[in-house]
């Protein structure tokens, strides 16, 4: 009955450890997709607040960061 239940203990632990390899797999591209974004679109956007739109704009060329923010209750694109 031991041997059993080592056995299921076991392959719990090893599934618990597979779901964390996958979390840490998914976060890993997630930052790889976020600094493509940023490289391609010149933007690095702020993640904290869920509230607004905002962030940064990089000017490579003349090597300035911009902040911009959008409220969406106030702000209106048509």
């Amino acid at each position: 009955m031991r041997l059993v239940t080592w056995s299921v203990n076991g392959f719990l632990l090893r599934n618990e450890s597979d779901m964390l390899k996958k979390d840490e797999k998914e976060e890993l591209r997630a930052q790889r997709m976020l600094s493509m974004y940023a490289s391609v679109t010149n933007i690095i956007p702020d993640l904290d607040d869920h509230s607004k739109i905002s962030g940064h704009i990089v000017h490579r060329d003349n090597k300035a960061v911009e902040k911009f923010e959008f409220d969406p209750d106030k702000d209106k694109f048509i």
